[in-house]
């Protein structure tokens, strides 16, 4: 990674990834276990995330991505990273700045699968 980020970016892009794929279904089980109804999870609202204007970039990149993780038997594994060009040039990325969006972009992968695939108890 990148000299320039910093602990905190890097704490941001994780928050930012989480939020992106985090599940209301872990705040249904919670309300469950309470013996709440599940419906209640619709109005709890959800918590907002700010994003940096240094990180509004890699988030649209990001987004951008959505549709193309790789999938294997147990969901998906990572992100097709053969199309990362195109969707750099598409979002007019400086050449400059695509090894440190690489970076941020695998921190945010990595995050997003955390939440894709918990670790079990």
């Amino acid at each position: 990674m990148d000299s320039r980020n910093s602990q905190g970016e890097r704490k941001k892009l994780i928050a930012l990834a989480t939020r992106l794929y985090s599940k209301r279904d872990d705040l249904k089980d919670s309300l469950a276990a309470f013996g709440l109804p599940p419906e209640l999870a619709q109005h709890i609202p959800i918590e907002k995330t700010q994003v940096w204007l240094i990180h509004f970039d890699v988030l649209q990149v990001f987004n951008s991505l959505s549709t193309q993780w790789r999938v294997g038997p147990w969901g998906r594994t990572g992100i097709d990273y053969s199309v990362l060009p195109v969707v750099m040039d598409l979002h007019e990325i400086n050449p400059t700045e695509r090894k440190q969006m690489f970076a941020d972009l695998k921190v945010m992968e990595t995050a997003a699968l955390e939440q894709l695939h918990p670790p079990t108890k």
